[in-house]
């Protein structure tokens, strides 16, 4: 059977492993399942394993176009699972057709893929509040999501309202850019609301993008801002306190 569709309505995921050559006829089954799973959640996952997988015909691809076409915000996250090179590659024209991120996986990296599709569980940004001294320590590691927004907005705006500003140290060294287009945008939707609360910026990272990044931010927020390397992270600290 070219198509195996299992769902799991608990985490709003589908997961879908195709073989061989798709046809029309395959869509057949396939759509109603997809409708049906997308009507009873608001956004919905995707694992898309190809296992000795060939493609699509024409009329497969017809059929798959008007697919993605017509559930372009539908998705929350796509993970495609191939062990080819142009299967890697069909990822980059997939991320056209969603406003979800989109991630490629090799075959063997499966329950890595099925670990990101389901999202992170406690979010790539860490942060820690010194109330005494009116300072965020923010760390990033990987990819930046958007339900790292979504998680540490709130404790940020509370944590303004109590001192009216704030001095930020923020630790770029893990720190591996947007998994999307969305959260890129949530990010610069956060500097906007949050620029004209910031006060000094200690930025820590090691990698020349890295501290370009910072001067990027920086002029957007229009704080103070210098940029450390680890070697120097005892500076930022001393500096962030106005040593």
């Amino acid at each position: 059977m070219p198509i195996e569709i299992a769902s799991d309505d608990a985490k709003a995921t589908l997961s879908i492993v195709c073989s061989g050559h798709l046809h029309r006829d395959d869509y057949a089954r396939l759509v109603p399942a997809f409708e049906e799973f997308a009507r009873n959640h608001d956004r919905i996952s995707i694992l898309f394993v190809m296992r000795d997988f060939h493609g699509w015909d024409l009329g497969a691809s017809w059929e798959d176009l008007k697919l993605w076409t017509h559930h372009f915000g539908d998705f929350r996250r796509l993970a495609l699972v191939g062990e080819h090179g142009w299967q890697r590659a069909m990822s980059g024209f997939c991320r056209l057709l969603t406003a979800a991120p989109v991630r490629y996986f090799d075959l063997p990296q499966l329950d890595e893929a099925q670990r990101w599709v389901l999202g992170p569980t406690a979010g790539h940004v860490h942060l820690d509040l010194d109330e005494d001294a009116g300072t965020a320590r923010v760390r990033i590691e990987g990819a930046l999501a958007p339900e790292d927004f979504e998680r540490i907005t709130p404790r940020i705006d509370e944590f303004i309202e109590r001192h009216g500003c704030i001095r930020i140290r923020l630790d770029l060294r893990g720190f591996e850019g947007w998994d999307s287009i969305e959260a890129l945008s949530d990010h610069m939707g956060f500097v906007r609301k949050h620029h004209k609360f910031a006060g000094r910026l200690a930025v820590i990272g090691d990698k020349t993008w890295q501290r370009v990044a910072a001067r990027v931010i920086g002029s957007a927020l229009h704080p103070e801002v210098r940029v450390f390397t680890s070697a120097r992270e005892g500076d930022a600290d001393a500096w962030l306190r106005g040593e």
